[in-house]
């Protein structure tokens, strides 16, 4: 018996469907590895941000006739992005410490990032 070698049209209709199956379920891992790496560097900035705030808050802590209100607001940019950040400042006399919280995201009522700092007076 004479055999021809090669695929039959069956199995090369197989194999695509089963690559027609495995390519959007590939795409769908993909892309979500984007949005979780896209999620990760704003998150990063945030706490940037929050962290610079923080730094900032010390150094006016350090000027004389320095002003610090109990709640502060702002906008800052890093990243090529517009940042949104609160502050927020309790003083506990008792142990004369303060601490500010600081709150940071890409829109005035979202939050990415949060960082509390607790100083002496």
């Amino acid at each position: 018996m004479n055999r021809e070698r090669g695929f039959s049209l069956v199995e090369v209709l197989v194999a695509l469907m089963v690559v027609g199956l495995a390519l959007p379920a590939l795409m769908g891992q993909m892309q979500a590895q984007t949005d979780s790496q896209a999620l990760l560097r704003n998150k990063t900035l945030a706490l940037y941000v929050a962290q610079n705030k923080i730094v900032e808050y010390r150094l006016r802590k350090r000027e004389p006739n320095a002003s610090i209100g109990d709640s502060e607001s702002g906008d800052v940019e890093m990243g090529g992005a517009r940042w949104y950040w609160r502050a927020t400042t309790t003083r506990f006399p008792d142990i004369q410490a303060q601490q500010i919280e600081v709150l940071v995201g890409l829109s005035p009522d979202e939050t990415l990032s949060s960082v509390v700092a607790v100083f002496n007076e």
